[in-house]
């Protein structure tokens, strides 16, 4: 069995003015990632920041490549969402 663990840092490009907007952007995001792909998906860190989130994907299965594929396929749709700008990313696989 082979774990994907995906973590990036996004930056909210609509300049959020509260915590509350903030995680209306985010809790969005995190849904339509999770229906599009078959991720796990959460907030994993930058709380308290207003303009930056911290997403934590993971994804099992038997083969590597295909979980690759599905990285690579959702760091696009990512990448399409017109609100946010990725800033930095983390992927590594554990092998159980």
């Amino acid at each position: 069995m082979v774990v994907l663990v995906w973590k990036c840092r996004v930056r909210l490009l609509s300049e959020p003015r509260t915590l509350k907007e903030k995680r209306a952007v985010v809790l969005k995001t995190l849904e339509r990632m999770r229906r599009s792909h078959s991720l796990s998906a959460a907030e994993v860190g930058e709380h308290d920041m207003y303009n930056v989130a911290c997403f934590g994907f993971c994804s099992v299965g038997t083969d590597s490549r295909k979980l690759e594929a599905i990285v690579e396929k959702a760091r696009r749709t990512l990448e399409s969402f017109q609100a946010l700008e990725v800033i930095d990313e983390e992927i590594f696989f554990e092998n159980y």
